[in-house]
């Protein structure tokens, strides 16, 4: 191994041993020539090149960074999404992670443990958010390479075996698919990352270097909740499903005599998301859920989206294409009646589903309407219909 690696590596689990035990599950190698170093939570490589580049403490600061993406199953977790915007986004996820541990060791009497090399991600405004998340808010507006190239087309680029330093945006190390080519091997990969995450935190807490956020996440990932946003995700990408349909046989087989259903793509209608502006939500939690829909909506492609906000009436009615940024700023302020939305819906086109935020406390329509209908509750009260997810 590289003596300068060995070095920072042994360092990092001696003065950070949270994330030097995490690393510990990594196979590094070399690989000259990739001009990066990139991990697909399996192995660690690294051009010798890039690692010469770095100081010390830079280099304790990229392996510290490489070794989080993959507790936080970053290799894992991208699905279909741009490989070059994921790793951007988790970048700023990882990013802040390493800066908040900063501040704590600062708090404490002690120097700051990483320094970000020229080029890193950080942003504190992505504080607390998770990498989904980011993905969304940077997915509304495509940025320009952090590294002052254009950024290529959505969709180009591999986000499997191909580490290359356009892959890597932050200039810390990019960040490839686990190789795994089953659910059953993606299963037993998380389960190994959430041991080694648990034992990892055993020795961070002996010490107390943890910050907040970070020991929350932990808790999250080995104690997970049903989280409400793959709740809401799961219940608007429902309402778009790809079918068979007979009504349009599939032409292949027409003239073997046979007549077969085709793949019927019918993209998603109208999504209505109606804001309860009583008074009774925080702007916090407002501002998160905004941020989730614009992510939902980036992805499931509506036709459009129709923005209600409401107290005891409806105080406006805005309409959105896919990729629009949604605003935070509603009216209101009054009791809260949850039939004027569905009065305002029904004089027109259903729309495919309804999301309505609110703290479940106001007047409800004596029966429930024909469309879907989500409350997204802020409170432990019920609703007398529709499906109900906990944002608390």
């Amino acid at each position: 191994m590289n003596a300068k690696l060995q070095k920072a590596r042994i360092g990092l689990l001696l003065d950070e041993p949270f994330f030097g035990a995490l690393l510990l599950n990594l196979k590094i190698s070399e690989q000259p020539g990739i001009g990066t170093m990139a991990t697909d939570s399996v192995r660690l490589v690294c051009d010798p090149k890039f690692i010469d580049e770095l100081s010390p403490i830079e280099l304790k600061t990229v392996l510290a960074h490489e070794a989080l993406h993959c507790a936080l199953l970053h290799p894992l977790r991208r699905g279909d999404r741009d490989p070059r915007q994921w790793n951007v986004a988790i970048d700023y996820a990882a990013n802040c992670l390493l800066a908040q541990t900063n501040e704590a060791a600062i708090a404490k009497g002690r120097p700051a443990p990483f320094k970000f090399p020229k080029g890193g991600l950080v942003n504190p405004a992505y504080n607390g958010l998770s990498a989904e998340a980011i993905y969304g808010q940077l997915a509304q507006q495509p940025q320009p390479d952090p590294q002052g190239k254009p950024a290529p087309a959505q969709g180009q680029g591999s986000g499997k075996g191909n580490p290359t330093p356009s892959n890597d945006p932050g200039g810390m190390g990019g960040v490839e698919d686990y190789p795994g080519k089953t659910e059953a091997e993606e299963s037993a990969q998380e389960a190994r990352w959430k041991v080694a995450l648990s034992q990892a935190a055993s020795m961070g807490k002996g010490r107390g270097d943890l910050p907040g956020d970070l020991a929350r996440l932990i808790g999250d990932i080995l104690n997970p909740k049903a989280d409400w946003r793959e709740l809401l995700r799961r219940f608007i990408r429902d309402r778009a499903k790809d079918d068979y349909a007979w009504t349009r046989p599939n032409p292949r087989y027409l003239q073997s005599g046979f007549i077969l259903p085709s793949l019927d793509s019918q993209r998603l209608g109208t999504i209505a998301v109606a804001i309860d502006t009583s008074g009774s939500i925080n702007p916090d939690l407002l501002n998160a859920f905004m941020t989730e829909v614009e992510s939902i909506v980036h992805e499931a492609r509506p036709n459009k989206l129709l923005l209600i906000d409401c107290d005891a009436q409806v105080n406006s009615v805005r309409t959105f294409e896919p990729g629009d940024a949604l605003p935070r700023d509603f009216a209101g302020g009054g009791g809260t009646d949850f039939n004027p939305v569905f009065e305002l819906l029904n004089q027109d086109d259903p729309p495919a589903a309804l999301v309505y935020l609110t703290d479940l406390d106001g007047r409800f329509p004596a029966s429930e309407p024909a469309y879907p209908v989500i409350w997204a509750a802020t409170s432990a009260r019920n609703a007398p219909w529709g499906e109900i997810v906990r944002l608390t």
